[in-house]
């Protein structure tokens, strides 16, 4: 799903800790990685749920608000508690990782990365868009 600018234009505010262009490079630069590359599906599917984005909903072929990354929760709009929410769970999965209980390779990293840099506004984005730029 390439974004647009009607989903740039649809981004609340109150979700970003980060710069509004570098969260829309990261997530269109995501959204242009190989599909199957578990670590860009996890920073995929997180802009995609912070951004309030609309994906095809493959029950009936609509679209559907994106789900929250970790919990799947869907049909509701990633807000303040939500994300807070999604945030604590990203890290406690990455725990678990930690102690050996895998998932697909990258994937719960991603999301935690990219919780930590758009909501908690530290670290650095979850890819490099500035090599992406110049590559």
């Amino acid at each position: 799903m390439e974004p647009t600018q009607r989903d740039f234009d649809r981004i609340p505010g109150e979700n970003l800790r980060v710069p509004r262009a570098e969260f829309i490079a990261v997530w269109t630069l995501a959204e242009r990685i190989d599909p199957r590359d578990w670590y860009a599906i996890g920073v995929r599917k997180t802009c995609r749920w912070i951004a309030c984005a609309r994906v095809p909903n493959p029950l009936d072929g609509g679209m559907a608000l994106a789900p929250a990354p970790i919990s799947g929760s869907a049909g509701a709009m990633a807000h303040e508690e939500a994300i807070q929410a999604e945030a604590q769970k990203a890290d406690h999965f990455l725990a678990l990782e930690a102690q050996g209980l895998n998932g697909p390779p990258g994937y719960v990293k991603a999301i935690a990365t990219t919780l930590e840099w758009v909501w908690r506004g530290s670290g650095r984005p979850p890819l490099d868009i500035h090599a992406a730029e110049a590559g």
